[in-house]
């Protein structure tokens, strides 16, 4: 199994900066362990949390399910926006707390369909592999595991 690890910066965005990267050990059976990653550009060890199958699997399940209710949410919204809409009578301004809502709907119907399609992508390129520290010099890429092992 290889890892794409890279160190944290503005110059690492690009996927070409990362480096496949082998992990020691094989998959857990259950739960999840934690591997040594040498990263290839700075030579440092880093500590990555390496999930089983059934827990990968369960990590896109939610991804998928996370996919699916924002989108549910977003026709939700769709659907209550045009239901005010259409009991307004056409000459006459919106009062301000209706305009305000009808405003805040809107966003979130835009920020449930960016949810949407990032919750979409995760779910397909769900690893089971993260960084075991929140904060550091490093970064995983997503799908960065051959899939081989899945």
């Amino acid at each position: 199994m290889e890892v794409a690890i890279a160190r944290r910066s503005v110059a690492h965005r690009r996927s070409d900066d990362y480096a496949l990267t082998a992990v020691r050990g094989p998959r857990p059976e259950t739960g999840r362990t934690t591997a040594l990653v040498e990263c290839e550009h700075c030579g440092q060890a880093v500590a990555c949390r390496v999930y089983s199958v059934a827990d990968t699997q369960r990590m896109r399940a939610r991804w998928r399910l996370v996919t699916v209710l924002s989108a549910v949410a977003v026709v939700a919204i769709i659907v209550a926006f045009t239901i005010i809409i259409a009991g307004k009578v056409p000459n006459e301004p919106t009062p301000q707390p209706e305009a305000t809502l009808l405003g805040l709907s809107g966003l979130a119907a835009a920020l449930g369909v960016l949810l949407s399609i990032r919750a979409r992508r995760l779910a397909r390129e769900e690893d089971g592999v993260r960084l075991a520290a929140w904060f550091g010099t490093h970064r995983l890429r997503w799908s960065s595991i051959i899939r081989d092992d899945q």
